[in-house]
């Protein structure tokens, strides 16, 4: 692993997005360290400009010269088929002199540490790492950089960053996801559209409802977040670096926010600042996130989820000509500008205002016809912010300070020495010639030789050694330029590699585990992860009713819903029925839960046979206590490079159920030994921090006496589908579930006769005796009873179902 770059002096590194060739010039313009940018492939924003092989080849030259790092994004699942073009990839981004990879696919991770030990490998916020445990796990394992999740504090956020070699990278502006990111599949399961492969459509955007009377509003949708003020203490928390969101956005926001946070890294930024950003982009505001606040109504923008602008006057009603309105504008308004008022539906309705308005009463031109006086008038576009940007930070051309050493005496050859950084080249020019009159002065010859004009370099220092000759100015002009030539030369060799992959055969690329058993040493197995005691009771009823079955039962308790008090009574009586138990970690494991979660195994050592994991913060924690790991789909495993990085673990792993979004086809590539087949259950689409009964209420149900730890409610979306919310107080989680199950139960018998021998099901809300009846399906497929999709559905009570991506996958 290449040693970590930790930062050693006082000021963090910004990181800006370049989404496109003239964002990532405004980016260094604004006064960016670093870049980070993507390819045509692999990248987290599908639907960026992004680069193809040239243009990011001229991205990260041009970053270079300027004495800026550039990033690239890989950030996506890969699957199986994906895994070389990925590799080729990433050898042409590392013979091209990229600074670091950012990713999130685990098996990619490997197979890059592997390949290209010198390559720094930045951990993407969408490998959802959000505990020191998490970030100690990612070192070991030999990542350069952690981004953390956004979701943590900046009591957290110290507490990682001060305990660990690793860099840490933290969002500072731009777009908040309501789900933990690297945990959505909302947008895949819902649209066909995967954020895990950089397409999502943001559903999380769209109104909702929680019923009963409420009316539909953006219960789903943060605002951005602004962080300019609290800079300071993310300094002082030893962060190294800060990151903007935005490979979406354009020239101009990317240069105002660069802008922004190079001030704020100075200890210069003032009001202006933030009131600009908030002009070029906002959702009603911005909130600073998580880094001081838990969750809350002030975080979302539940009235309007895009660009809400500023605010510049009123409208008060209908003016004498057809289209004329009377208004009071607060600040000026200039021709072009865009402005926007509240429709009777809620949405924004937009105009240009046609001509320049000064602030105090006027008359604008508008089209629409909008009612209901008086109304907010907002500024959505403003010409004059813009000009500014222009003029002030994209015309200004940045430049590399090179320090240059002169020699011209007599009988030499002219010489030039430049350096930047650890880069020096020197060059010659002709002999120098003795004066027939006036020699050279020093004057003359540095005003010919400083004219840098519009290359991207500024000499800082000039160390000249001049003796008694004339200097013809072309002739040090030519030196200078001839200098200058071979330093742009020499600083993007330094960068340049050699191939990482000079012979790379497809077993490497391609993981096959040894197999571990033969087909029958094991019973089928059936993991069923339940939510509640009558779940429990049900299926240890059902299960102990059945005369010698031919198939095992485990059952999967969560840590947040099943108290310690009851773990002995449900193990007495998983052991009466002969059934294993295992304990089901939450999907976020924040470091006190991964505390207390240990704690409790520690003081009941003899309850549980295994641990699920649903992130990889867990791993390290469960894996020293000696427990048995189960991996969950939420572990994102989509290629055999990433069962073959967990295998490569302490305790490796038990089984594992592969990611949701591969279709049966492509999940024959995964290792079959210890696959989990999922067979039934809703889906978990997101898992978020915010709480929907708080955001639509303003309370918390935390601690509140006779208010259950946990509890389900509803959300409905605009096509009248009732998504399930399971609130889990303890670990102040919402998990939000499909509105139909996913069902594949009756097709048990081919995944079994393709030889998986693990079944997973899931229950959220399901009864006691439909629990029952899941064990009693399972049972009719064990005995070899013909089972079809309408049986199963009829006997469960069950209206619809979905398949999921089983049969397509995701793009």
């Amino acid at each position: 692993m290449k040693s970590s770059t930790k930062r050693t002096n006082s000021k963090p590194e910004v990181l800006a997005p370049a989404g496109s060739l003239e964002a990532l010039q405004a980016a260094v313009s604004g006064g960016c360290d670093a870049v980070y940018l993507g390819g045509a492939r692999f990248g987290a924003r599908a639907y960026a400009d992004n680069f193809d092989r040239d243009s990011m080849v001229e991205a990260i030259d041009y970053a270079h010269l300027h004495g800026v790092k550039a990033y690239c994004t890989m950030n996506t699942l890969l699957k199986e088929g994906e895994l070389e073009e990925g590799l080729a990839e990433a050898d042409f981004l590392y013979r091209n002199g990229i600074d670091a990879i950012i990713l999130q696919d685990f098996g990619f991770f490997y197979l890059l540490r592997k390949h290209f030990p010198d390559l720094p490998l930045h951990a993407s916020t969408q490998m959802t790492i959000h505990s020191l445990e998490g970030a100690e796990f990612l070192e070991r394992a030999g990542c350069s950089r952690v981004v953390l999740s956004r979701e943590l504090s900046l009591e957290e956020i110290r507490g990682i960053a001060g305990r660990t070699s690793l860099e840490t990278e933290v969002f500072v502006h731009g777009a908040l996801c309501y789900c933990y990111s690297g945990q959505c599949l909302m947008s895949s399961m819902i649209g066909g559209r995967s954020g895990n492969r950089g397409r999502c459509a943001q559903p999380c955007r769209l109104p909702y409802s929680t019923g009963e009377g409420n009316p539909p509003s953006h219960l789903l949708s943060p605002k951005d977040i602004a962080t300019l003020e609290l800079v300071p203490a993310l300094v002082e928390a030893g962060v190294d670096s800060l990151k903007i969101e935005g490979r979406m956005k354009n020239d101009i926001y990317v240069a105002l926010a660069t802008r922004a946070y190079r001030r704020a890294v100075e200890g210069k930024t003032g009001p202006q600042d933030l009131e600009e950003l908030m002009q070029i982009f906002n959702r009603g505001g911005f909130s600073q996130g998580y880094l001081q606040t838990e969750n809350g109504q002030e975080m979302m923008a539940t009235n309007w989820p895009s660009h809400q602008g500023v605010l510049v006057g009123q409208l008060l009603g209908k003016g004498k000509g057809r289209h004329d309105y009377d208004a009071v504008l607060y600040k000026d308004v200039q021709q072009g500008d865009a402005l926007a008022y509240t429709g009777a539906a809620g949405e924004k309705e937009s105009f240009t205002a046609d001509k320049f308005h000064p602030a105090g009463k006027t008359s604008l031109w508008i089209t629409q016809k909008p009612a209901g006086f008086p109304k907010d008038l907002c500024r959505l576009k403003s010409v004059a912010l813009e000009e500014q940007v222009r003029r002030s930070v994209l015309e200004e051309r940045r430049k590399l300070p090179v320090a240059a050493r002169i020699q011209a005496l007599p009988g030499q050859n002219l010489a030039l020495r430049l350096a930047w950084n650890r880069v020096e080249v020197a060059v010659e020019g002709g002999p120098v010639q003795a004066p027939t009159g006036a020699p050279t002065t020093r004057e003359q010859l540095l005003k010919a030789f400083d004219r840098t004009g519009d290359v991207d370099f500024n000499f800082t220092e000039v160390d000249l050694e001049l003796g008694e000759v004339f200097l013809p100015v072309g002739a040090v002009k030519k030196l200078r330029r001839d200098g200058l030539e071979q330093l742009s030369k020499a600083i993007l060799e330094a960068d340049r590699r050699g191939s990482g992959l000079p012979e790379v055969q497809a077993a490497e690329v391609h993981w096959k585990a040894g197999s571990l058993q033969t087909a029958g040493d094991l019973l089928p197995s059936y993991q069923f992860l339940c939510r509640s005691r009558e779940q429990v009771q049900g299926l240890l009823e059902a299960y102990a009713a059945l005369e010698r079955p031919s198939w095992r039962m485990a059952l999967f308790l969560p840590w947040d819903l099943f108290p310690k008090d009851t773990w002995r009574s449900h193990k007495e009586a998983a052991e009466a029925a002969g059934v294993g138990l295992c304990l089901s970690l939450p999907r976020i494991t924040r470091r006190k839960v991964l505390a207390a979660v240990a704690k409790d195994l520690q003081d009941h050592p003899d309850i549980f046979a295994g641990v699920l994991l649903r992130s990889p913060d867990g791993y390290g924690p469960m894996a020293e206590l000696g427990y048995p790991l189960h991996l969950d789909y939420s572990m994102n495993i989509m290629n055999s490079q990433s069962c073959h990085f967990w295998d490569s673990q302490s305790r490796g792993y038990a089984t594992f159920t592969p990611s949701q979004e591969l279709s049966r086809v492509e999940a024959e590539a995964l290792p079959l030994e210890k696959r989990v087949q999922y067979l039934y259950g809703k889906l978990e689409l997101m898992v978020t921090a915010q709480c929907v009964h708080k955001t639509e209420t303003g309370r918390c149900l935390k601690g509140e006496k006779g208010i259950a730890a946990w509890g389900i409610s509803r959300l409905l979306d605009r096509k009248g589908n009732s998504l399930p919310v399971l609130r889990s107080c303890k670990v102040c989680l919402n998990t939000l579930f499909d509105a139909r199950p996913f069902f594949l139960l009756e097709q048990a018998g081919d995944f079994k006769g393709k030889g998986i021998r693990f079944f997973r099901l899931d229950l959220l809300d399901e009864t006691q005796e439909q629990a029952k009846t899941l064990c009693g399906l399972v049972q009719s497929l064990e005995t070899g009873d013909a089972l079809s999709t309408d049986t199963a559905l009829a006997r469960l009570g069950i209206q619809a179902v979905t398949r999921g991506h089983d049969r397509k996958g995701v793009e």
